[in-house]
């Protein structure tokens, strides 16, 4: 049987991170290609990732292509 996961993309915001995890999302989007009206900065994605690591997981896009967690901590030098 498939799962059906739910990630809500384009998050800029702690506070919206959290209310789409208390919405049931699976996972949350960031955006760090720059030309994009949603993309986030280093200190913004880790500030939503350090408050998602208890509610839900995360996505990270770099120029609109996913990478993985170790290149995403890398990025941010975590």
């Amino acid at each position: 049987m498939n799962t059906i996961r739910i990630k809500i993309c384009g998050i800029t915001r702690p506070e919206d991170a959290l209310a789409a995890a208390e919405a049931g999302a699976d996972a949350v989007g960031l955006v760090f290609y720059e030309k994009s009206r949603r993309a986030v900065t280093a200190q913004q994605a880790a500030q939503i990732m350090a408050l998602m690591a208890e509610q839900a997981g995360e996505e990270l896009a770099f120029g609109g292509q996913p990478q993985t967690r170790a290149v995403a901590a890398e990025r941010l030098g975590d």
